[in-house]
């Protein structure tokens, strides 16, 4: 881990980190499968996508001179991706799949990242990605709202 955060990681509602057997190969890319149906945001053209329950899990790679290098490579990157998609607007969950980095020789690194972002809150329960209704800020934060305070939701 490297001290720096893509704004997508840091305004995501919950992260999941998923196993290898938990993803799937369909049409010869990585998915992750849910239990419902949701957006999904297409990492590649920073958009959020019609809801599926097989969503696509894009692997970033960054090539650079050495590891913090390619971290903060890719976090340009995600950080990108979190101002095209107005991700900050958005309660979504990261999904994260197996996390590589090797040495290609000539002083080179290469950070592999495997990720995905559906919208809501989503929690690895036995295998499966499952949804939980995301809690009221306030309550989270102080148990119960204090008197006088109005939801605007």
């Amino acid at each position: 881990m490297y001290p720096v955060v893509s704004v997508l990681r840091r305004t995501a509602a919950h992260y999941v980190y998923v196993t290898p057997e938990m993803l799937e190969i369909a049409d010869g890319q990585l998915h992750v499968r849910l239990e419902t149906s949701t957006s999904y945001l297409d990492m590649e053209k920073a958009q959020w996508r019609e809801p599926t329950d097989l969503v696509p899990v894009v692997e970033l790679v960054a090539t650079e001179a050495s590891s913090i290098a390619a971290a903060i490579s890719q976090t340009e990157a995600e950080n990108l991706v979190a101002e095209l998609a107005r991700a900050k607007d958005a309660i979504y969950t990261l999904i994260f799949g197996p996390e590589e980095e090797e040495f290609t020789g000539v002083e080179k690194v290469r950070r592999k990242t495997r990720i995905a972002a559906v919208r809501g809150v989503y929690r690895a329960s036995k295998g499966k990605l499952k949804s939980q209704a995301a809690k009221d800020p306030l309550k989270a934060q102080f148990g119960k709202k204090p008197k006088g305070t109005v939801s605007l939701s």
